[in-house]
């Protein structure tokens, strides 16, 4: 019989006083910050964690995030946690009308931590389990710019290396599942080279989920199946990644993303229980997990918080 178990994508949007907060320092990626302003605007952040994860817990939700509320975009956040990355101009993120401050990559890239750190705060604070998140390689090496390696091959492969040894350390620290998202899946015509994907989750012992958004992913769909533990697609407005499900079944765990963080509706529980009827209609996993298409941080706070009570709601009870 499927679990059905209640989560998130990822990114919360900050409350009030954290948006003041980097108003005042321009950022926590922004470079030259002082020390103890950089020591206050985590302060600031670790309050704001501590908020969003009581918001989740009242709601009940099953696997809860940290919110990763000191990135600013996917991007921004790892590059700086990576050396041999500086940050470029600002380009636009996909087909959304956010820009983001280009990575390029000027020398070996090597890390000690990206996400661990900010992993082992969250644990200490909540009984419940908690999902990491990570850029996929295929996402990350698409958004970076190239100015050291010799190929974009050859960065793809330190970048995968990078994400390998940085799940790892989750791995030590207790993480159970890890969510990496690949929005680029989605978003091009190119024909991709899913080896990194294949090698991460080779390397791993830790439930992969492998999470796509901005699109349909029909066509590159099967070949994915054989490289996560659990697939991730956007169910929201989509008809072609329900094909997907009804063409080639799955025999996987599904990200469902059913809940929209697109728009400010409020999807009622009848929408979502057919939603769910149709995917077991099709499937049969372990474990369905109910969720957002991408990140919370699109909506206003209100509006998150309505999402985030909805997701809580029991879907068992249909």
């Amino acid at each position: 019989m499927t679990e059905l178990v209640t989560t998130n994508s990822g990114f919360f949007p900050r409350p009030d006083y954290l948006i003041d907060a980097y108003k005042k320092t321009g950022g926590l990626q922004k470079e030259g910050m002082a020390d103890e302003v950089r020591k206050e605007l985590r302060e600031e952040i670790s309050s704001a964690r501590k908020e969003i994860v009581e918001i989740q817990e009242n709601a009940e939700t099953d696997l809860i995030t940290e919110g990763q509320l000191h990135w600013d975009d996917l991007l921004a956040y790892p590059a700086t946690k990576i050396q041999g990355i500086e940050m470029g101009g600002l380009i636009r993120y996909y087909n959304t009308n956010r820009f983001y401050r280009r990575p390029s990559v000027k020398s070996d890239l090597k890390t000690s931590d990206i996400v661990t750190e900010e992993y082992k705060k969250t644990v200490k604070i909540t009984d419940k389990p908690v999902k990491p998140i990570l850029p996929g390689p295929l996402t990350f090496s698409d958004l970076l710019e190239n100015q050291h390696y010799d190929s974009d091959e050859e960065m793809m492969e330190k970048i995968t290396e990078i994400i390998i040894n940085e799940i790892h350390r989750l791995e030590e620290a207790g993480a159970k599942t890890i969510q990496i998202d690949e929005p680029f899946i989605a978003t091009t015509d190119r024909t991709l080279d899913l080896n990194p994907i294949e090698r991460i989750y080779n390397s791993i012992d830790i439930e992969l989920q492998l999470h796509t958004y901005f699109g349909g992913i029909k066509d590159i769909y099967p070949s994915l199946l054989d490289k996560c533990d659990c697939i991730g697609l956007d169910l929201t407005d989509n008809n072609e990644n329900w094909s997907a499900i009804t063409e080639y079944g799955v025999d996987k765990n599904i990200n469902a993303g059913i809940v929209t963080a697109k728009n400010t509706k409020i999807e009622s529980k009848k929408s979502v229980d057919k939603k769910i009827d149709k995917i077991l209609t099709n499937t049969s996993p372990e474990k369905l997990y109910i969720t957002t298409d991408t990140g919370l941080d699109f909506l206003p706070w209100k509006i998150m918080l309505e999402k985030i009570k909805f997701l809580g709601s029991d879907f068992n009870d249909r």
